[in-house]
């Protein structure tokens, strides 16, 4: 597991103390940072944000950026340490309209475990009704601090809503993990997911980076995988951002195969990557326009205008998707640094880092991603409208 709790810029980013040094688990072997970034930790999102994020945040520094603070945990933990929560209440369960046995047991044969965290186990499990495969994360309700908690189920205290029924607002999506059936038991919650046997993005663009590396060349996946991926992944940000879900964690991590690569191999296309972890997302209709606040997102693929602590929306996910199709063209990530602190100065200054080895990649996939990665939101094309660039349409048969 690579997921670390890192915490750096407990101030301003310009001023703070020197920032822990990542994990040594990369794309590249033998970088000195980890591009595994776990997700931004949070101050609790600010009275201005979306209904649907809203909460109370406690701050006494007249600074924008010294509200930024800068801890880094496993992306089950949503809050600050420092800052003050809301009083311990009885959390309402989410008015989750779900299709579903009574229990769990009725309706579903478990199978062997797939993956385990800090806070909860995968298994695979067999619909009684369908006999279709899904997978079945348990949460464990006492293993989950509060704050985490109300991530995930909603907080009726600050008018937050879960995890678990933002999820599950989103019509069903090829692109999107769907969630199935969510159970309440008195110890565990349970929720039914689409089963993916490929892994993650991230353990395939290391392997491509190992490979190629072995074979003298200093490459990642083909501009063919890469743009097929990174399609639809823009594919399911489209469609999260016209239903109003901003997911705001875009990474290669939180980005799923559904078959495994030597079954589908990603150059022949067919391969099908799937949208997951809606642990961060947030309420913000297109309309709304830049309404959100909370500084939230992973190092190495936030948003500038997200580090500088000013409003935002949409377009957040269109930069994290820019740095995800770098990585896959070049196997790292547009900023290079030993830190986290030194990550986000370089992505507050919106400088990216174009390395020797673009000089052998086309012209159409370096401007597809320099569109992606411009610093002015407005300058960036919508999710849907990115989708058209000739880099993402030359490979399609």
């Amino acid at each position: 597991d690579s997921d670390l709790v890192r915490e750096v810029m407990c101030t301003d980013l310009d001023e703070s103390p020197q920032g822990s040094k990542a994990s040594t688990s990369s794309y590249d072997e033998g970088s000195d940072r980890d591009v595994s970034s776990e997700s931004l930790l949070t101050t609790v999102p600010s009275e201005t944000d979306s209904p649907a994020t809203a909460s109370s945040t406690s701050s006494t520094s007249s600074s924008p950026e010294s509200d930024l603070v800068g801890c880094f945990t496993p992306s089950e933990a949503t809050s600050v340490p420092d800052v003050q929560e809301p009083p311990e209440l009885e959390i309402e369960q989410p008015e989750v309209e779900i299709e579903q046995p009574e229990s769990f047991e009725d309706g579903y044969l478990v199978h062997q475990k797939v993956g385990e965290g800090a806070f909860g186990v995968v298994f695979r499990c067999t619909s009684k009704r369908t006999g279709l495969e899904h997978a079945v994360k348990v949460v464990r309700k006492d293993k989950l601090p509060s704050h985490a908690l109300h991530a995930l189920l909603g907080d009726e205290f600050s008018g937050r809503e879960g995890e678990i029924s933002l999820h599950h607002s989103l019509p069903p999506h090829k692109n999107i993990v769907a969630l199935y059936a969510c159970f309440h038991e008195p110890q565990n919650v349970r929720l039914v997911m689409d089963v993916c046997r490929g892994g993650d993005l991230f353990d395939v663009l290391k392997q491509a980076k190992l490979t190629n590396r072995a074979q003298g060349r200093d490459a990642c996946l083909s501009e063919s995988a890469s743009a097929a991926l990174v399609k639809q992944v823009m594919a399911a940000l489209g469609f999260c951002h016209e239903h109003g879900i901003v997911h705001r964690d875009v990474k290669a991590e939180n980005v799923l195969l559904s078959e495994p690569e030597e079954s589908m191999p990603l150059d022949q296309g067919g391969a099908v990557v799937k949208l997951c972890d809606f642990g961060l997302a947030a309420r913000c209709h297109a309309a709304d326009g830049d309404v959100l606040k909370d500084p939230v997102g992973s190092p190495d693929y936030v948003a500038p205008e997200v580090v500088r602590q000013i409003p935002y929306g949409q377009a957040v996910d269109v930069w994290s998707a820019g740095v995800l199709l770098f990585a896959c063209l070049r196997g790292r990530v547009p900023f290079p640094a030993k830190t986290d602190r030194e990550a986000l100065r370089l992505v507050k200054e919106g400088k990216v880092v174009w390395d020797d080895g673009w000089s052998q990649v086309s012209p159409e996939a370096r401007t597809c991603t320099e569109s992606l990665l411009r610093v002015g939101p407005a300058d960036r094309p919508t999710a849907m409208r990115a989708q058209e660039h000739p880099f993402f349409c030359k490979f399609e048969s």
